[in-house]
């Protein structure tokens, strides 16, 4: 008799808990992948400079992407996939009113 409360208790739906927005993720990755950044590198590989080649359309979002390009680039691994992930969830952070957080300093 417990037994059969127990399972029927186990056989009751619960709620699952809610899940977070898409849309602000949604929107960064949608004006990401409108921008188009060039970055300047001086002798030792490290980026000094950021220039917009294709604007999102926010000129404000433009140069913070841009300037946390540099600073995700200046960050090890340089790899593409590394230096996008980066840019991605610090570009996320400053959409819900954040910052998009100091840059690790490196040595010269």
């Amino acid at each position: 008799m417990i037994a059969a409360t127990l399972l029927a208790l186990l056989a009751v739906p619960q709620d699952a808990p809610p899940e977070a927005p898409p849309g602000e993720e949604i929107v960064v990755s949608g004006r990401l992948l409108a921008l188009k950044v060039s970055l300047k590198t001086n002798r030792k590989g490290r980026a000094t400079a950021c220039a917009i080649d294709r604007t999102s359309g926010d000129s404000a979002f433009d140069r913070t992407a841009c300037t946390t390009t540099v600073q995700c680039f200046n960050q090890r691994p340089r790899e593409q996939a590394a230096v996008s992930a980066c840019v991605q969830d610090r570009m996320l952070a400053y959409a819900r009113g954040g910052t998009t957080g100091p840059a690790r300093k490196e040595p010269e």
